[in-house]
């Protein structure tokens, strides 16, 4: 899993980010990770990256994302 979303990360980082197919316990497992090791940024990033409605309905990934964005003072 954590080969997924290193992989779904260097995606997002290219010129075509939207277009990738991810895994959600990839992606979930790559929340985890950074959350542990405060890299809010990635949360926010890839989070960016994923379908609105993918996140919206996965509590776990909802709950990083909206932490994240207290933690950065992101309110976009």
């Amino acid at each position: 899993m954590k080969r997924d979303y290193s992989k779904s990360l260097r995606n997002i980082k290219l010129p075509k980010a939207g277009s990738f197919i991810f895994r959600l316990e990839a992606v979930r497992a790559g929340f985890k990770k950074a959350w542990q090791e405060r890299d809010y940024q990635t949360i926010l990033a890839v989070a960016r990256n994923i379908p609105e409605n993918v996140l919206q309905e996965d509590t776990k990934l909802l709950m990083w994302y909206d932490q994240a964005k207290i933690r950065t003072g992101d309110e976009s």
